[in-house]
């Protein structure tokens, strides 16, 4: 790689830390906690496809500043419940905490994550960009083991701005002392990561670990977390 990069800019979920694995996890011990079973959702892995598509499409619409946390946090199993024609808003609100309460504890990364970082940690300074709610971030990091590599934590929360908008980009140029000429912004979003990054005059390296079709103009695309160790 021909530049010379002093800062590195990871996402968190799905780009380190394995959202659903984690989740997945997670929504196990819940579905069978709450016995969703008994109100006829049978199909655990039907539930998490489920799940999944209805939580993606949520925090899409919390990133452009659409819906806020709590609403994100609530209508996610309150739309999964009555996709089963459950109308339980109770039960949408004690899932609701529990799943947020539960899945930050859980340690799965993504594979290479950590062999990743013990390579670029001794040669740059490595921080974290998110959209992920505040006060779960930081127990993620904790949890998997992976805390010590980052000198700056850079929250939408706290920035005022999610990704992809240039403002949160900003921020983190402030709080880290980079510019968009030595840094690089690595993540698994099209468009919070990396069109963000780009908006914002950083290079990007794209992590697309299924492969999907794009028209991804990034600097750097990758199917696997260790061939960063060929690009850094």
């Amino acid at each position: 790689m021909k530049k010379k990069y002093q800062h590195i800019f990871f996402d968190l979920d799905r780009t380190l830390w394995d959202l659903e694995k984690n989740s997945e996890q997670a929504l196990f011990e819940l579905y069978h906690y709450y016995r969703l079973v008994e109100y006829g959702i049978t199909d655990f892995n039907a539930f998490i496809k489920n799940f999944n598509q209805i939580n993606h499409s949520l925090w899409k619409m919390y990133s452009l500043g659409k819906i806020t946390k709590e609403e994100l946090r609530l209508q996610r199993f309150n739309k999964l419940l009555i996709l089963y024609s459950v109308q339980h808003f109770a039960l949408a609100k004690s899932l609701g905490e529990a799943y947020t309460q539960h899945t930050p504890n859980k340690p799965h990364l993504c594979p290479f994550a950590k062999e990743v970082l013990e390579h670029l940690y001794p040669k740059y300074a490595l921080h974290i960009i998110t959209n992920g709610f505040k006060e779960v971030q930081h127990i993620k990091l904790s949890k998997s083991g992976i805390a010590k590599y980052f000198q700056k934590i850079i929250l939408s929360e706290i920035a005022g701005y999610n990704k992809p908008h240039m403002e949160i980009f900003r921020y983190a140029f402030q709080e880290t002392n980079a510019t968009p000429e030595n840094s690089i912004m690595i993540g698994d979003d099209e468009d919070a990561d990396i069109i963000g990054a780009k908006n914002a005059g950083i290079d990007q390296i794209y992590f697309n670990p299924s492969e999907k079709k794009t028209n991804s103009e990034a600097t750097y695309q990758i199917c696997c977390l260790s061939e960063i160790k060929n690009l850094l």
